[in-house]
């Protein structure tokens, strides 16, 4: 009818709603992600071995013509290397050994990370592997020590809260410095058998 308002009109005492967005707070907050630009380095080398993995660890025993320092395409010999654990492997140098701050256990050795090398041969008469190295940060000695290399860690790396409370100490700062700063590397007191899992955020 002309002249009359037929605007739909909201009861009296309701109120009209309308979507919108909100923001509530959350303890399930999404971990972020540490890119793996930046720690892949780390987590495809060995940082800290243990008692027992340092005493079973293939070492260089002996050098192509006796040399005292290996670098890239030198050859070195080894006694303990095993057959059947694939070709690719690491050179790395015991540097710190690691005690609890609260039991004074030993909980490993810190590692330096000197190289990468191939295998290469097997002499089943004399029991020696032979080895070519293939890079080197640092140089390579007699009595340096071979870890198997990583063969990826992807599918192991996803960064999530631990499921119950874990308190630890850092007890080292990766190369040596005495303070650390966003993307640095530590080492704890706790492991696995205190629940810490990879890719757990504390």
């Amino acid at each position: 009818i002309p002249g009359v308002d037929d605007t739909p009109r909201i009861p009296f005492g309701m109120v009209k709603l309308s979507p919108k967005i909100r923001e509530i707070s959350s303890n399930h907050d999404a971990v972020p992600v540490i890119s793996l630009k930046t720690i892949g380095p780390f987590l495809g080398r060995p940082l800290v071995v243990g008692e027992e993995e340092l005493k079973d660890a293939p070492r260089v025993d002996g050098t192509y013509e006796q040399r005292h320092l290996l670098g890239p395409e030198d050859i070195a010999y080894s006694k303990k290397m095993p057959q059947d654990q694939g070709a690719r492997w690491q050179v790395y140098r015991p540097s710190a050994t690691f005690t609890d701050p609260d039991t004074d256990e030993i909980l490993g050795h810190e590692v330096s990370y000197l190289g990468d090398a191939i295998l290469e041969g097997f002499d089943k008469d004399t029991k020696v592997s032979t080895l070519k190295i293939t890079s080197a940060v640092l140089e390579i000695q007699k009595g340096d020590y071979f870890a198997q290399a990583g063969t990826g860690f992807s599918s192991n790396y996803q960064p999530h809260a631990p499921s119950g409370k874990i308190d630890t100490k850092v007890i080292s700062i990766y190369g040596g410095i005495r303070q650390a700063g966003q993307n640095a590397v530590v080492t704890l007191n706790k492991g696995m058998h205190d629940g810490l899992e990879n890719g757990h955020v504390l």
